[in-house]
């Protein structure tokens, strides 16, 4: 891995939630003039919710493989939704959130939801995948020049990484709190292994002629 730039774009957006501010209207002072009393209510914007859009790229002049297991940057452009938020009030008291994000080729997903209601309890749920680059390359003998670097067609290996939940709770005056929590989690896909396999093609003879300089792998799923 020799040369590495990478570039990243951010933008976002505020949304507002209005909310009309209390005045009152049934009495006007007797120096209002005319216009003064038929001008409308005036409002004001809450900004309580987001969203974030973020791109990049990558430019590398060398073993790509390496340069994404080391940073968990994908090798190819990249972008979607970088940050989001949304909530609303439910009656009273009540809040539902979601917050989320999403960021294609890097396979950078989460999403959670929540719904509060004070004094009687909430409920959660939620999804998150990310995934982690691994190096297939392996080792090198300097006597004979001697490496296993192309050994897979593709010597990105990947691991993904997904959960899933599910939560509530139970908050009421008088009662005991309960909570009940439901995960699934998935781990699928291939990495490289830190224990590598023998060979003989190191230009040596006799019984130290074996080195373990081959590439070898672990297949996952969870």
């Amino acid at each position: 891995m020799k040369n590495i730039s990478h570039f990243v774009l951010s933008v976002g957006l505020l949304l507002p939630v209005p909310s009309a501010l209390a005045q009152q209207t049934n009495s006007t002072p007797a120096t209002t003039n005319a216009v003064e009393a038929a001008e409308p209510l005036k409002t004001e914007a809450e900004y309580r919710n987001w969203v974030e859009f973020g791109f990049g790229s990558t430019f590398v002049e060398g073993d790509d493989a390496r340069f994404m297991q080391r940073t968990g940057i994908s090798r190819h452009m990249f972008g979607g939704i970088d940050d989001l938020h949304f909530e609303q009030d439910i009656g009273k008291r009540g809040l539902f959130t979601l917050d989320g994000r999403a960021i294609a080729e890097n396979h950078d997903y989460n999403v959670r939801l929540s719904l509060s209601l004070p004094d009687t309890g909430f409920v959660r749920a939620g999804y998150r995948e990310f995934r982690t680059w691994y190096d297939a390359s392996g080792g090198f003998f300097p006597l004979n020049d001697q490496w296993f670097g192309n050994i897979l067609d593709d010597e990105k290996l990947h691991i993904d990484r997904k959960e899933a939940f599910f939560e509530a709770g139970l908050r009421m005056p008088g009662i005991p709190e309960v909570s009940v929590r439901y995960s699934y989690q998935v781990r699928d896909g291939e990495k490289n292994s830190t224990v590598w396999g023998d060979s003989n093609l190191t230009g040596l003879t006799g019984p130290t002629a074996t080195r373990s300089i081959v590439p070898s792998f672990w297949t996952i799923d969870e």
